[in-house]
């Protein structure tokens, strides 16, 4: 079975913004089928990201920059949020790791935490508009702990090649608001 690699989407989705309480269900299911049209049967991590923070960048570049370079950390010296972790191990990318199925769920459990964690800490929620795609054969999980907290992440992935990051990469999914 061939599958497409460094592929570019959209996803048009119904109402996302912050003007009122998000349909975390409705907007994931959207992007869903979009990775299931074109992943489906997959074992793929997804790791989602605001433009926004990235300032240097307008979208297409940005978009740009993460299919030539594999990931939106393209630079070593950019400090990333919740990259410390109690043992000091490496992590490459947050994502979450999913096999694409016909019945998954998967981007609702994404969306909601970029609305609910930052308001928890006293920030503005984050509106997600770029879904990354990995081939989840090409990175290794690192199980980490954050200082204060018991519980073991399973969310923090490094790539077994890292010097072919690129490679990694299956697709970049765009969030667009249909109206």
């Amino acid at each position: 079975m061939k599958f497409e690699t460094k592929t570019f989407h959209t996803a048009k989705v119904s109402k996302y913004d912050f003007d009122s309480l998000p349909d975390f269900d409705a907007i994931g299911k959207q992007i869903d089928k979009v990775i299931k049209e074109h992943y489906i049967n997959r074992k793929i991590a997804i790791r989602c990201i605001s433009s926004d923070d990235h300032p240097d960048f307008n979208i297409t570049d940005l978009i740009l920059k993460i299919k030539e370079v594999g990931t939106d950390r393209y630079d070593p010296r950019r400090v990333g949020d919740r990259y410390d972790n109690i043992e000091g191990k490496n992590i490459d990318i947050f994502a979450l790791d999913f096999h694409v199925l016909p019945d998954a769920e998967m981007m609702k459990y994404l969306i909601e935490p970029f609305y609910s964690w930052p308001i928890k800490f006293g920030r503005n929620p984050i509106k997600i508009d770029l879904v990354i795609v990995y081939d989840l054969n090409q990175l290794e999980m690192v199980e980490h702990q954050y200082i204060g907290r018991d519980d073991l992440k399973k969310d923090g992935f490094v790539f077994k090649y890292p010097d072919r990051k690129a490679e990694a990469l299956l697709g970049i999914i765009k969030i667009e608001n249909l109206i």
